[in-house]
């Protein structure tokens, strides 16, 4: 009787550990995806916060995501040998834009290995010319405008009292069709005013008069000019290192990229190349973060602005 209930109670232990092992296994022996960095990376992005993102994609493709932290000085052979240190047939590899020169030179060894450049936020419709791989992804600025563009008008309906209008504070003068893009979000967001354009060494005093800002770059001045004002900021920066009165970040780092770009390749390959090999330009919109406590009256926006109002965050824009 007593070897029965010993019996019961271990086989099914046992069972799970078996099934523990062979999953194990499974996840091991699956080819990795290496991701290329510069060592500063983790300091801006946050060390913490790269340890988490790199484990949250390895359980979410179920395949190792390894970082490899590389010096920007480190010559095409010298990144290319990172990456095999990992291993000699990855799933994936993905370097930052000023690695482009070592991608060129691994896929001379290793021309059936998908490289990826993740080559940063571009502004024009198309930017990479070659013909074949590497695979160049870009961060979506038209998606990104119109998505802040909806957002900043919720944020500037929330914040009526201060003021009425909304500031795009810019680190390159944007096109008339990238400031009508994101207008149009604005509109879908609600609010009718006319934005205000300004630079980095323009007056931010003006701010004191606007309900919200968005901000592609991070001028330091505007913050100590405008402590209070909510502001949208397109940046990695680890969201613990921003100034509170940030609401939301669009996140545009390698992680963001690289996430993008793991589901599309996953679900249909063809799609990342847009059905034709010869087009090699991909582009992903940046992801949507909230800094811990500072959404609407505590909510936490999880793909929506808040709990009480949802409205479209990332939309394609044709």
């Amino acid at each position: 009787m007593r070897i029965a209930k010993f019996y019961s109670g271990v086989i099914p232990l046992i069972s799970i550990l078996l099934v523990l092992a062979i999953t194990a296994s499974a996840f091991m022996l699956r080819r990795p995806v290496v991701v290329v960095t510069e060592p500063e990376f983790n300091m801006v992005y946050g060390t913490f916060r790269s340890i988490i993102k790199q484990a949250e994609l390895s359980i979410k493709y179920f395949r190792r995501i390894t970082q490899i932290p590389v010096t920007i000085s480190a010559g095409p052979e010298i990144v290319a040998a990172a990456v095999d240190s990992v291993s000699s047939s990855p799933y994936i590899v993905f370097l930052p834009g000023f690695f482009a020169s070592a991608a060129n030179k691994y896929l001379e060894t290793k021309p059936d290995i998908p490289v990826f450049i993740l080559a940063g936020r571009s502004r024009a419709a198309a930017v990479n010319k070659q013909d074949g791989p590497p695979y160049y992804v870009y961060t979506d600025t038209q998606t990104d405008l119109y998505s802040a563009g909806v957002c900043a008008a919720y944020l500037a309906g929330e914040n009526n009292g201060a003021g009425t209008g909304i500031m795009l504070v810019q680190d390159e003068i944007l096109s008339s069709a990238l400031r009508q893009i994101f207008e149009d979000g604005l509109r879908a967001g609600g609010f009718i005013g006319a934005p205000r354009y300004l630079e980095n060494n323009s007056d931010f005093s003006i701010g004191q008069t606007c309900s919200c800002a968005v901000i592609i770059g991070s001028p330091a001045r505007f913050f100590e000019l405008n402590p209070k004002l909510p502001v949208i900021l397109f940046s990695w920066l680890d969201p613990d290192m921003t100034p509170s009165n940030v609401r939301i970040i669009f996140d545009d780092s390698l992680w963001a990229a690289a996430d993008e770009v793991l589901q599309v390749w996953k679900d249909d390959p063809t799609e990342i190349l847009g059905g034709n090999p010869g087009n090699q330009n991909t582009f992903v919109p940046s992801h949507l973060t909230v800094p811990w406590g500072r959404g609407s009256e505590g909510e936490v926006f999880y793909g929506k602005i808040s709990a009480k109002k949802t409205v479209p965050v990332i939309v394609p824009v044709n």
